[in-house]
């Protein structure tokens, strides 16, 4: 069974989708000196047409072709280490998600975004531009003898601007997420975000403030919440109890950005930048999956699932 944020899980068309991924994999296994040869080739390139740009502007031959021979030389190992880096990704969480019976899919998908965007806009309704959902698993993980299931991805947008003059200026940002399906429902809907001096102006005027028994927590955390205060804090308070504050506030010490909303039978954790930070699985020395690969993503699972758990003993 397998349960999703927003919709249904076509398995069918992912599994179409992850075979390419696989196919890739299976052509280095039968090849494997191809990287090492594709990477000397780029090697090669780059050497020369690093020469010769040099030697045009140590000559005064045309400043801005030397530049841009030097540039455009070291564009395809550029692309070759990017291309490499994303399979490697790809093909841990497939192995991943094959040892543990859930499913991946690799692809960017704008429809998800949409969905989501439109039941969760506190988490996915930013930017302007290039939203998607990419590298999503569909699962269910035994945690304290309960079972959790959930929906995880990478949310990836761009933020437009023009400048004084009229230039356009795009900046990419990533995030990556944990929806977790809970069977007791929680009674309210809030976000908790880290708190800002916008934040801090924000409820010293509109009197929505909340604070808990830890000083910490009240500095680090904002609310964010709909309806009269005297009726939403008793259900707040309720699900954050001191145990469920030092988590969060652990989470927030280790992750940057957190971001923490509650909404019905769903609890959402969102964070800035990509889940994998360093890849010990390295495709151009070895195609074998480094445990510590999936160890890492077992541990980052089961740290949300900690709080999730302490969470819902406290709900009706």
């Amino acid at each position: 069974m397998l349960w999703d944020t927003v919709g249904t899980v076509n398995i069918s068309s992912i599994r179409s989708r992850c075979a390419k991924v696989e196919a890739k994999c299976q052509f280095l296994e039968e090849n494997p000196k191809h990287l090492s040869k594709q990477f000397l080739k780029s090697y090669i390139i780059g050497i020369i047409g690093t020469s010769v740009g040099l030697s045009l502007l140590v000559f005064g031959v045309g400043d801005n072709l030397g530049i841009f021979l030097i540039i455009f030389s070291w564009i395809y190992t550029g692309f070759l280490y990017k291309e490499i880096k994303k399979l490697t990704v790809d093909m841990i969480k497939l192995q991943i998600a094959k040892q543990k019976n859930w499913i991946y899919n690799p692809d960017e998908d704008y429809s998800k975004w949409q969905k989501l965007s439109q039941i969760y806009p506190e988490l996915f309704r930013m930017g302007n531009e290039k939203q998607y959902i990419e590298d999503q698993f569909w699962g269910n993980m035994n945690y304290k003898n309960k079972i959790f299931y959930f929906h995880s991805g990478l949310f990836s947008y761009d933020v437009v601007t023009r400048d004084s003059k009229g230039r356009r200026h795009s900046t990419t940002y990533k995030k990556h997420f944990f929806n977790i399906y809970v069977s007791k429902s929680i009674n309210c809907k809030f976000i908790l975000t880290p708190e800002s001096m916008f934040d801090k102006i924000g409820n010293m005027f509109s009197k929505k403030e909340i604070n808990t028994e830890s000083n910490r927590f009240n500095k680090t955390f904002a609310f964010t919440y709909q309806g009269p205060k005297e009726e939403q804090s008793q259900h707040i308070v309720k699900v954050l109890t001191p145990a469920v504050q030092e988590k969060l506030l652990s989470i927030h010490d280790r992750k940057k950005n957190p971001q923490i909303l509650f909404n019905d039978n769903v609890i959402s954790f969102m964070f800035d930048g990509t889940l994998f930070k360093k890849l010990h699985t390295n495709f151009k020395k070895s195609l074998d999956l480094d445990q510590r690969d999936v160890d890492f993503l077992t541990h980052e699972l089961e740290d949300i699932l900690d709080i999730t758990t302490e969470m819902v003993q406290y709900l009706d």
